[in-house]
């Protein structure tokens, strides 16, 4: 490092956790330091090692790589790539935060996913999606786009307001409704946007923009099917539960809906000491920027009688005021829980919902959307435990 480098960039083996997928392996990271800063930030090369590899993978990198298998050696070439890349964001005059040098090493790194070919970007945009749900409706347009047009070798230039148009009237002649289409070619929008990113196409050429752009009407949020009537609200009130998970998920129903139709992925980061109880009163006051709420709250929520009624059902020994969590839990393991554990709450909902005459399959949607019109509306919904 010279004393003119905003950055020091090397790798970093995250031992904490294996690999599902490659059993023995674990992530390799690219690790930035920044030196104005004094913090560090950690980015996927989408390499898994093992131990004894990276080893070997190290001592490549200072000599000519000649010891290391063909697999080793092709791993090292992508690696020394990325650092390549890297460093060329480490300018001072360019960048001089972490987040600045985030933005611009991820905008340099697309440079290696050119393709002229419409069905190998949309591989590449899936690769970058975390949540199932987007990668598969990103799949879904692609069958759709093959049984409208036979040329599985479709370019990106092909795709113009006149193909766009076509699209659009072949999945009238279908049957499809409008949202249908419509949301089909808002992810051909965004592979678009990444071919712009990329280079491939000049904005001019994007059917999406400019004066004669294609436009796509924004999906409408079907809420009002998951808001429930104050009857509704009462009957699962006092619906009986059969079993522990019943009862926690009906519980954390109504938390959610309590608590401003905050998600579950969020209460279970509250911590304790969060919570503040003065000549105001008791109330739990959280920091958006730092868990990331996802929730569109306020930074503060007054305890009610329910609220810490609940709270002290399922509270724990750990950091947090739920005790879904430990204290030693690193992130990918909270979102795994949070994941599994969310299902399994849903799934209870369900089974809640059956027992009840008229009432909609439950899920936390229903706690959360009801409280955009009882809660934040400040209007009363009195719940007879």
């Amino acid at each position: 490092m010279t004393g003119f480098d905003t950055f020091s960039i090397g790798f970093y083996l995250d031992k904490r956790q294996e690999s599902k997928t490659y059993p023995g392996s674990f992530t390799l990271y690219l690790r930035v330091h920044s030196n104005l800063e004094g913090k560090k930030k950690y980015f996927s090369t989408k390499k898994y090692l093992s131990p004894f590899q990276w080893e070997r993978m190290k001592k490549g990198f200072i000599g000519s790589g000649s010891n290391l298998t063909n697999e080793e050696k092709e791993v090292r070439q992508s690696l020394m790539g990325i650092r390549q890349e890297a460093q060329k964001c480490n300018d001072f005059f360019r960048v001089k935060t972490l987040r600045q040098f985030g933005d611009l090493f991820k905008l340099n790194t697309k440079v290696e996913s050119k393709s002229i070919f419409v069905y190998k970007i949309f591989e590449m945009v899936i690769a970058e999606k975390e949540k199932k749900g987007t990668k598969d409706h990103y799949i879904s347009t692609m069958k759709s786009m093959k049984l409208y047009d036979k040329n599985k070798n479709l370019v990106i230039h092909d795709i113009t307001s006149a193909w766009i148009t076509g699209f659009r009237l072949w999945h009238r002649e279908q049957g499809s409704s409008k949202e249908t289409a419509n949301s089909y070619l808002r992810a051909l929008r965004h592979v678009f946007s990444h071919s712009e990113n990329t280079g491939v196409v000049f904005p001019t050429e994007n059917p999406f923009k400019g004066l004669d752009k294609i436009s796509i009407p924004e999906s409408i949020p079907q809420i009002k099917k998951y808001i429930l009537t104050k009857d509704q609200f009462k009957a699962l009130a006092d619906v009986e539960t059969s079993s522990y998970e019943e009862k926690l998920a009906k519980d954390i129903f109504f938390f959610l809906f309590i608590f401003d139709g905050i998600r579950f992925s969020d209460i279970i980061l509250l911590e304790k000491d969060w919570i503040v109880n003065d000549e105001f009163g008791k109330r739990i006051e959280f920091d958006h920027l730092k868990i990331k709420f996802r929730s569109k709250g306020y930074g503060e929520v007054w305890i009610t009688e329910d609220i810490q009624g609940i709270m002290d059902k399922y509270s724990g020994d750990s950091k947090y005021i739920f005790n879904f969590l430990k204290d030693d839990m690193t992130p990918n393991q909270i979102k795994a829980y949070c994941s599994s554990k969310l299902s399994t709450i849903n799934k209870n909902l369900k089974r809640l919902s059956a027992k009840i005459e008229e009432m909609p399959s439950l899920s936390t949607k229903h706690a959360r959307y009801s409280a955009a019109k009882y809660v934040k509306r400040k209007q009363v919904l009195i719940i007879n435990k």
